[in-house]
């Protein structure tokens, strides 16, 4: 009987870790699960320029090995996989900076993302830590990883820093390995208009996101400068669990119609606003930019309750809220904005809140800059057509410059 031979050969390919690796960085293993992904660490790369091109590499034996006789080879159990997959939004601003990070509670087969611009691939850093590579064209880094909802997890580190099409859409998928486990996909864009929109629309259009601001520390840096930019950070899991056997969810009491305040200032009509908003007798206030100019001046608005104390007046300026404790503002909630003064003209604003104690009256405020110096999106000529009281100028106002004060009472 002739001998079993014994040998095989590894065949690896290597590509390039970009755009242009074929699709086998996202195919190859779906293809052919036999193929062993040993990643862009090798130290495998191709110089060009004085410059590194890592490759990533991928290697399997053959032939698969036959046994001696015809028998009933022993097999692995099959592996079953639980794939999900979440589609974010379309991006809204004309450059986009961010990066993804993913988190599981058991272990995954596979993990990546797709987008609708043919420029923009993902490449995945397990273990993110500090000093990480922002995006393949910029040798920027990012730090605070350590204290941030990205600790432990894999980067999706993107091939591109800004330079994203308009209306991209990208796709997160992962195949976990138990059908009970679940993963965490953060998404965390530049604390600016190169946000992609999502700022002040990504809780509008999935409320399951957790919001954890601009201060979770995690941020982008140019490797040799010690000034950085925070990124803001939002979170969710998937798949949205579903609960043990069916039961009626707890939920919070309606809210009547008469204690609900929704309300749409109108457009700015300079081409620099000033301003601040504020309501009283409210147990929720927000308010966010609803058009295409608010979204690209990067307004948004940090809700202050109770508004008391040495306040910030703006997020992007260190002055502070003066002489406001007289007014209908003190101890109610402070929608503090963004931007100091750079917001564009047409900007629109929406305002929501629900009536904290029943039966008595909800008053909403908007203070802005005198007209000296055309920053008070001309407010005092149209906010009396939605009925708002024009207060003068009783002392609220920043560093003691005062403010115009409009209120109306709901």
């Amino acid at each position: 009987m002739a001998a079993l031979d014994e040998s095989y050969a590894d065949i690896c390919i290597f590509v390039e870790d970009s755009n242009r690796d074929g699709g086998f960085g996202n195919n190859l293993q779906q293809i052919d699960g036999r193929f062993v992904d040993h990643g862009t660490a090798t130290g495998l790369a191709w110089e060009g320029l004085g410059r590194l091109h890592p490759f990533r590499v991928f290697c399997r034996s053959i032939p698969d090995q036959p046994t001696l006789a015809p028998t009933i080879a022993p097999s692995l159990p099959p592996v079953v996989v639980f794939p999900q997959t979440y589609d974010f939004p379309q991006i809204q601003t004309n450059q986009f900076v961010h990066g993804i990070c993913v988190k599981s509670t058991s272990s995954y087969r596979n993990i990546g993302v797709e987008s609708t611009d043919p420029d923009l691939q993902y490449a995945l850093i397990d273990n993110m830590a500090s000093g990480v590579k922002a995006w393949d064209d910029r040798n920027y880094i990012i730090i605070g990883v350590e204290d941030s909802p990205c600790a432990g997890s894999t980067f999706l580190q993107p091939s591109l820093h800004k330079s994203i099409n308009r209306n991209s859409e990208m796709s997160v998928f992962v195949d976990l390995e138990e059908v009970s486990a679940t993963a965490e996909i953060c998404i965390f864009v530049e604390n600016s208009n190169r946000d992609g929109g999502y700022r002040n629309r990504l809780m509008q259009l999935d409320g399951r996101f957790v919001d954890y601001g601009s201060d979770t520390g995690l941020a982008w840096k140019f490797s040799n400068r010690n000034r950085s930019s925070p990124f803001h950070v939002f979170c969710r899991e998937i798949p949205d669990q579903p609960t043990a056997a069916p039961r009626v969810e707890p939920t919070l009491a309606p809210v009547l119609a008469e204690d609900l305040l929704e309300i749409d200032l109108p457009e700015s009509q300079t081409s620099k606003l000033v301003h601040g908003i504020c309501v009283s007798n409210s147990k929720m206030a927000q308010a966010f930019t609803n058009n295409d100019a608010g979204t690209n001046s990067g307004l948004t608005y940090t809700a202050v309750s109770p508004f008391t104390g040495n306040q910030l007046a703006w997020d992007d300026r260190q002055y502070k809220m003066t002489n406001y404790a007289g007014s209908p503002c003190f101890e109610g909630t402070f929608l503090r904005p963004s931007r100091h003064k750079s917001i564009r003209k047409g900007t629109g604003i929406s305002i929501k809140a629900i009536r904290a104690t029943p039966n008595e009256l909800m008053e909403l405020c908007v203070f802005f800059e005198t007209d000296h110096k055309q920053r008070s999106g001309k407010f005092d000529t149209t906010l009396p057509d939605l009925g708002f009281t024009d207060n003068g100028t009783p002392g609220i106002g920043w560093n003691n410059n005062e403010l115009r004060l409009f209120c109306k009472e709901f």
